[in-house]
């Protein structure tokens, strides 16, 4: 027997993002599965979601996905550094040129530009993570299913020794009920 409650989280290292994956389940007849991903990691809903499919089969399963960028991450440098990034500044150099008006690159336009940048590639440069994903994603899994295993050991241990007490009483009941007039 196996409880529909579980719990299971596994974590891991990415050469630029450290992601963690949280997968919980509770009762539902049917398999429903809900996602959460950044905007940029929507991809990993319908891989996550096709993988759970073939590993669960009921229960109402969340899955959370959290990604920080690590400390020594490159993807900024890279960006930094790409022909786009430069296009873009002198595209937005001769568009203000254009207008007459004055171009000066300062660290708060090159921040805000990184973001943009950022966000735009991002959800192509993370198809990359895939097979790393579904790693954490059945690590997480496998941790929720345990969980899901060893608290359906004790509710059915639960439940045997409830029916064991109950059947002791009726006994009880049986016996002392032996002796009274017009029952049983």
């Amino acid at each position: 027997m196996n409880s529909m409650t579980g719990y299971g989280q596994a974590s891991a290292n990415l050469s630029d993002y450290k992601v963690s994956i949280e997968v919980s389940s509770v009762n539902k007849k049917n398999l429903e599965v809900i996602v959460n991903t950044p905007k940029e990691w929507q991809f990993f809903e319908f891989l996550a979601t096709s993988f759970l499919k073939k590993k669960i089969d009921r229960g109402r399963v969340r899955v959370l996905l959290t990604v920080e960028q690590q400390e020594n991450s490159q993807v900024f440098s890279k960006i930094l550094n790409g022909e786009d990034f430069n296009s873009l500044i002198v595209e937005i150099k001769s568009f203000m040129k254009a207008k007459g008006e004055n171009f000066k690159l300062t660290a708060e336009l090159v921040i805000e530009l990184l973001q943009i940048s950022n966000k735009g590639s991002g959800s192509t440069d993370t198809n990359q993570y895939n097979d790393d994903l579904l790693t954490v994603l059945l690590q997480a899994t496998d941790s929720m299913v345990e969980m899901r295993q060893i608290e359906g050991k004790e509710i059915s241990s639960d439940f045997e020794l409830r029916l064991s007490r109950l059947s002791e009483m009726i006994i009880q009941i049986e016996s002392a009920s032996k002796d009274l007039p017009g029952i049983m």
